[in-house]
């Protein structure tokens, strides 16, 4: 079974299509969901950089992937962006995997009310 995490998190994208994360969450921070899960899936900001730092820590790899929320800082900006945002939760495919919610956050918020079964 596959896992999607939720959460707020802003994480970077390379040109060649790597995720990095600038201060926490590696990619052996996802090890220890890898033993019960056979993929993770984060669903959680991403940025588009030009390239990467060298303090900068790879985040994707074997069995761990994105499903990128279009980035966004601040209140203002995430109304503005609001129905983007809950696009790409949609198109993370909800139903067919295991979900954690890494809460307070607007992404695992929003992402809890997708998945209540009145909420199309």
């Amino acid at each position: 079974m596959n896992l999607i995490i939720a959460l707020e998190h802003r994480f970077l994208r390379t040109p060649d299509g790597g995720y990095w994360s600038s201060t926490v969450y590696p990619r052996p921070f996802w090890s220890r969901y890898l033993s019960v899960f056979d993929r993770v899936n984060i669903l959680a900001r991403v940025h588009d950089a030009p390239h990467r730092l060298d303090s900068w820590r790879r985040v994707d790899g074997d069995r761990v992937s994105f499903a990128p929320i279009p980035a966004y800082v601040g209140p203002w900006a995430f109304v503005q962006s609001f129905r983007s945002v809950r696009a790409a939760i949609q198109r993370a495919g909800l139903e067919q995997s295991a979900f954690l919610l890494r809460l307070p956050g607007m992404v695992p918020s929003v992402a809890s009310s997708r998945l209540r079964p009145d909420n199309p």
